[in-house]
C-alpha cells in the first residue's frame, strides 16, 4: 500500500496533475473499478459464458482421467515415512529407537476360542456390560476332548523349542513370532511354590516363557490334586498315598504331589469338565477358580505383581451357568512385530502366527487376534464378583484391541476390536 501510494503522489505530481493516473472521484460519485475488477468482469466473464459446457466438460475429464491413474498407479507404502532428514544425528537415532526398542510395551497375539464361527455377538450393548456375546462355539466345544486338550497344550509348549528352524521364539529384532530366551529349554520351576502350595511357577521372575495359557495351568491344578496329598497332615499319612512325597520347609511339613504336569495325559471329557466345574464347598467358586486365586495371591506376596496382573489379562476360560461346558477359552503370546507395518508386511505377519496356530494345535479352530501394545490393552472379563479372579475365569467379554489393516481378498477373520467384536473382512489378529 505505501509503494503503490508513493508511485501514485509521484506520477501525480502529489495530486496536482493527473495526466497519466485516473482521478480520485468527487465527493458522491462512485468510484472508478480496479483494474482486476474489470478484468474478471469483462475478458473473463465473456469467455466463460460462452464456453461454460466444454469447459465442465473438459474439468470433469480431466478429474476423472487422474482417478483412474491414482486408481491403477498408487501403491500401498513399502516402508514408513521418515521423521525427517536421515542425515540428522537426532532424526537418525530417534528412529533406531523406535525400530530396535520396546518404547510403547510388548505386542501380544491371543489364541480366542469358544466364539461362534458364524454369529460371534447375540446383541450389542451400549457399553461391555450390556453386550451379549454368542459363547460356546465349535471351537471351545473341541477342546473338552483329551486329543484337543494336548494339541492345546502343543500350541502353548511351543515357544519352548526356541530359535528353532521355524524361529518360534528369541529375543526382539530377531524375526521370531515370540518373545523370549532363543535357548530350546523351559523355566527352571520354582520347588518351594510347589512343595508348599502346588503352584508351578518360574524360580526365576526374569525367565521368559513367550507365553500365557490356562491349560498349562489347568495341567498344573490336575497334577497338584493328583493323589490328594496335601490333605495329609503327617508324614506317615503321606507315606501310605502314592504317587505324594514329604518335605519339611522352614521348619513345617508339607505333603506334596510328585506326579509331573509334563504327564498329563488329556482327560477324558467328563473328567475334564469335574475338574474344572467342581465346586468349593463354601461359595461360589469352583476348586480350579479358588487354585488359580490363591496362585495368583501368591505371586503378589511374592512381589511378582506383574505377573499376576498379566495371567489374568491374558489367559483363561469361562464355563457355562451349569459348569459343566467350555464356552470361551484364550491364550496368549508374547510377539516381536514392529509398532508400524505396510499391509504387505502386517499380512506376512499374520500369515506366520496362522501358520504356527495350524502347525501346532492342528483343527482346533479359533481365531487370532493382536493387542500392539500390551501396557494399555488388555483383556478383561467381567463377572458378578467384580475384582476377584472368578472375573477372568468364568464370565466374560471380549479383548479391547486394535488389529494391523492387513487386506487379503476373500478371507474373513474375527477382529476383537475395542468394545466390539466384529466380522471384518482383511483385518487381522495378532503375551509372555
Amino acid at each position: 500500500g505505501c509503494c503503490w501510494g508513493g508511485v501514485r503522489a509521484m506520477c501525480t505530481c502529489c495530486g496536482r496533475s493527473y495526466r497519466c493516473m485516473t482521478p480520485p472521484p468527487t465527493p458522491g460519485q462512485p468510484p472508478e473499478p480496479r483494474s482486476m475488477e474489470k478484468f474478471f468482469a469483462g475478458p473473463v466473464f465473456r469467455f466463460y459464458k460462452r464456453f461454460a459446457i466444454p469447459l465442465v466438460i473438459f474439468w470433469v475429464a480431466v478429474v476423472i482421467a487422474l482417478g483412474a491413474y491414482a486408481g491403477a498407479t498408487l501403491r500401498t507404502a513399502k516402508k514408513r515415512s521418515p521423521i525427517g532428514r536421515e542425515n540428522i544425528d537426532v532424526i537418525k537415532g530417534f528412529e533406531i529407537m523406535l525400530d530396535e526398542f520396546q518404547l510403547r510395551g510388548t505386542p501380544s497375539v491371543t489364541m480366542v476360542y469358544g466364539l461362534d464361527d458364524d454369529e460371534p455377538m447375540k446383541e450389542w450393548g451400549s457399553n461391555h456390560d450390556t453386550d451379549k456375546h454368542n459363547y460356546g462355539g465349535n471351537s471351545a466345544k473341541n477342546l473338552q476332548k483329551p486329543a484337543n486338550q494336548l494339541a492345546l497344550l502343543s500350541l502353548c509348549r511351543a515357544p519352548d523349542k526356541g530359535k528353532d528352524e521355524d524361529k518360534v521364539r528369541c529375543d526382539w529384532g530377531q524375526g521370531c513370532l515370540t518373545k523370549g530366551s532363543p535357548v530350546a529349554t523351559t523355566c527352571e520351576i520354582d520347588t518351594t511354590a510347589w512343595r508348599t502350595n502346588g503352584f508351578y511357577m518360574p524360580e526365576n521372575s526374569l525367565c521368559s516363557s513367550g507365553r500365557y495359557c490356562v491349560m498349562e495351568d489347568i495341567t498344573y491344578f490336575w497334577a497338584y490334586k493328583k493323589g490328594n496329598c496335601m490333605a495329609a497332615q503327617s508324614q506317615s499319612a503321606c507315606n501310605l498315598k502314592t504317587g505324594c512325597a514329604w518335605e519339611t520347609i522352614n521348619g513345617q511339613g508339607y505333603c506334596y504331589s510328585t506326579t509331573k504336569p509334563s504327564d498329563y495325559p488329556g482327560l477324558p471329557e467328563n473328567e475334564f469338565i469335574t475338574l474344572l466345574g467342581t465346586q468349593m464347598p463354601t461359595g461360589s467358586q469352583t476348586e480350579f477358580e479358588d487354585y488359580m486365586e490363591r496362585k495368583l495371591k501368591y505371586l503378589e506376596d511374592q512381589g511378582r505383581q506383574y505377573e499376576a496382573d498379566f495371567i489374568k489379562q491374558f489367559t483363561g476360560l469361562r464355563l457355562n451357568d451349569d459348569r459343566n461346558q467350555l464356552q470361551f477359552v484364550w491364550v496368549s503370546f508374547n510377539a516381536t512385530f514392529p509398532r508400524e507395518n505396510t499391509v504387505d508386511q502386517a499380512n506376512d505377519w499374520y500369515n506366520r502366527w496362522e501358520n504356527f496356530r495350524k502347525k501346532y494345535s492342528g483343527d482346533l479352530g479359533g481365531f487370532q487376534t493382536v493387542l500392539p501394545r500390551a501396557d494399555s490393552h488388555h483383556l478383561e472379563l467381567v463377572d458378578r464378583h467384580p475384582g476377584s479372579v472368578h472375573d477372568h475365569l468364568h464370565h466374560g467379554r471380549f479383548p479391547r484391541t486394535r488389529a494391523y489393516d492387513g487386506l487379503e481378498p476373500g478371507r474373513e477373520r474375527v477382529h476383537l476390536h475395542d468394545r466390539h467384536c466384529r466380522l471384518v473382512g482383511g483385518l487381522h489378529s495378532a503375551p509372555a
